[in-house]
């Protein structure tokens, strides 16, 4: 009976032990998961900062095929027109940006009116669609052969 007892007490302090390491090895995963993106987030903005003519060209480019892929969505696709609108908008926006571009001040009028109003307004369109009823896979299906 006693050994039968600290054998229950030995699998008792493993279960312990392991699920202290699990949840060790969880908290050495965020951070290194954190400390890695910080990093690479760091490289990239000195990427930005060095080369800012790059950059703009870059992202300029980037901005045009996004507005061209959302024109192709209108044309070519069937989905909520409004939304596709609010986004073509919202990176539309993103343009008025560009031609002060390593330096962007908080105060310039440009820069409230596309981060305060379009693009919180095309974030919270988007947010209505999560919130939304779900449909069911069958239905979905059929929209896509369709």
């Amino acid at each position: 009976a006693i050994q039968h007892e600290l054998l229950a007490a030995i699998e008792e302090v493993n279960m312990y032990a392991f699920s202290f390491l699990v949840i060790l090895s969880y908290v050495f995963y965020f951070v290194f998961a954190t400390v890695c993106l910080a990093s690479g987030l760091y490289y990239v903005a000195e990427l930005i900062e060095e080369y800012s003519v790059t950059a703009k060209t870059v992202i300029r480019r980037t901005l045009q095929a996004v507005v061209v892929l959302h024109i192709m969505l209108m044309a070519f696709e069937d989905l909520p027109f409004v939304y596709l609108v609010l986004s073509l908008v919202a990176n539309s926006m993103l343009f008025l940006l560009l031609p002060s571009f390593p330096s962007i001040y908080i105060s310039d009028p440009k820069f409230i009116v596309c981060s305060c109003t379009d693009s919180p307004a095309a974030f919270y369109a988007f947010i209505s669609i999560a919130h939304s009823p779900l449909q069911t896979a069958p239905p979905v299906l059929c929209r896509m052969s369709q």
